[in-house]
């Protein structure tokens, strides 16, 4: 992050990203690690956004380190929002990779912020050791600003990859890269910042126009995947800057072909180098949400969309079989409230199930929800004691001979006879190339008595479909 650069500067980086002073070329160094079929899915298929958290100053006179309370309480923020992949900046915290695997995320891009500091490249090491952790990123405009050299950099690359055997690349400012060769091949892919703002581009239209032709340009030099890590407009510091500008462009981003990062989680009010730089957040420092957040629309809450009303099996004879509070507010895994449900043996068929359906009760006869674009079912489940055992199915759920009948069956979209755990555990049900056109049924849990001699009591949290 840096101050605003001229219109000069603009229109030198237009001119190199057009004519390059060196040919195409996708080779990268010996060193770096290929990446899987598997992670260049990730890399462009997860919601990635750039963290740093609150409560912190890396300021050595200012100093403050959150708890990990803190930084659960931000992941959780970001989680519930949709975001699904995490960027960081340095590797210091050594409880992020932990906290972030506990509250669902699906990936991290760890950061390096100093690659001449040989302790954090230890913590780094370590934290890449983690499932969690798909690549790690050593150093974040350092060659730009000075604080390291490129042979410095390429050093420590080349040191992390040999040690974690996990793809390692870097971040610049994008105008390097078309004069670099070196830094080209540095690496198993790009991450480049690429900020229109720094190029005087501030309207999110015009900002969205440059971004693409960035990435397209950018693309000309090399094979690598390349998932831009900085993009974004601040929301105040400036003239012609707002949150309104913020949501509108990445609005706009999100429908195109640019893989990216969300920059940033929060506002960052110790943030030096420039008025606007404390204000990139899509999130306030107090957590709360900028109007971006209501605009990405990344997830369906079943919740707020669907109503549990379709009681199957002896859950036919309502409460004497079923018991449910859906505001239960004891250890919820997304506070304030969560579903509690009780399946009670002794029914005339051995089992009960609830689908949650739109409308209300509607069994196919009214059209339900569209849900295109949606690729999993996820959800958060839990046992009263542990060894519960139900089943969860999306889709299906009309009666034969319905006017509007589901249009993808549930059967596929199952999973059978999960045995719970006492504490909360994500899951998901994969959605690809299932029609969602037509969803009057969402989610639908059963159990029986065959599996639950003396009936069970279990909880469910965030079920979502998720883009």
């Amino acid at each position: 992050m840096r101050n605003v650069f001229s219109h000069l500067c603009f229109w030198v980086l237009i001119f190199l990203l057009a004519f390059p002073v060196f040919s195409r070329g996708g080779e990268q160094d010996s060193q770096a690690t290929s990446l899987s079929e598997d992670l260049k899915k990730q890399l462009v298929d997860i919601r990635w956004i750039a963290y740093a958290p609150t409560n912190f100053n890396p300021d050595p006179q200012h100093k403050l380190i959150p708890t990990d309370e803190s930084i659960k309480a931000d992941l959780e923020v970001l989680r519930n929002a949709g975001f699904d992949g995490l960027v960081t900046y340095g590797a210091e915290l050594t409880t992020i990779p932990r906290i972030a695997e506990e509250v669902g995320f699906r990936g991290m891009l760890l950061g390096v912020w100093a690659p001449n500091n040989a302790d954090e490249l230890a913590k780094a090491k370590e934290a890449a050791k983690s499932d969690i952790v798909l690549a790690v990123i050593v150093g974040n405009e350092g060659l730009m600003s000075n604080r390291y050299d490129f042979a410095t950099l390429k050093r420590a690359v080349e040191e992390m990859a040999e040690a974690t055997g996990k793809p390692i690349t870097t971040t610049e400012v994008v105008e390097l890269y078309t004069t670099n060769k070196e830094l080209l091949k540095l690496g198993s892919f790009l991450a480049p910042n690429a900020h229109p703002y720094h190029y005087s581009v501030k309207e999110p239209r015009q900002a969205v126009e440059w971004t693409v032709k960035t990435f397209k340009a950018l693309q000309e030099h090399t094979d690598k995947i390349i998932l831009l890590k900085e993009v974004g407009l601040p929301t105040a510091g400036d003239t012609g800057l707002s949150e309104e500008a913020q949501a509108e462009y990445y609005r706009l981003l999100k429908d195109t072909k640019v893989n990216f990062v969300y920059f940033e989680a929060f506002d960052g009010p110790w943030k030096q180098g420039g008025k606007v730089e404390p204000h990139w957040g899509l999130f306030r420092s107090d957590r709360s949400a900028k109007p971006v957040i209501k605009v990405l629309g990344f997830f369906l809450d079943v919740s707020h969309n669907f109503y549990p009303s379709g009681w199957m099996g002896d859950g036919e004879r309502g409460e004497e079989f079923i018991e449910i509070d859906d505001y239960w507010s004891k250890e919820p895994h997304s506070p304030p409230t969560c579903y509690k449900w009780v399946y009670k043996p002794g029914g005339p068929k051995g089992w009960a199930a609830v689908a949650w359906q739109y409308p209300d009760s509607n069994w196919g006869n009214e059209r339900g929800h569209d849900l295109t674009g949606y690729k999993r079912l996820t959800f958060w489940i839990k046992g009263e004691k542990g060894g519960e055992v139900v089943s969860i199915k999306a889709g299906g759920h009309t009666t034969g001979g319905a006017r509007y009948p589901a249009t993808f069956a549930a059967s596929p979209a199952s999973l059978r006879r999960i045995t719970l755990k006492n504490t909360w555990e994500k899951k998901e049900i994969d959605l690809t190339g299932k029609d969602l056109s037509n969803v009057p049924c969402a989610f639908v849990w059963s159990a029986s008595l065959v599996d639950n001699r003396l009936g069970c009591t279990f909880y469910l949290d965030d079920i979502r479909y998720e883009k």
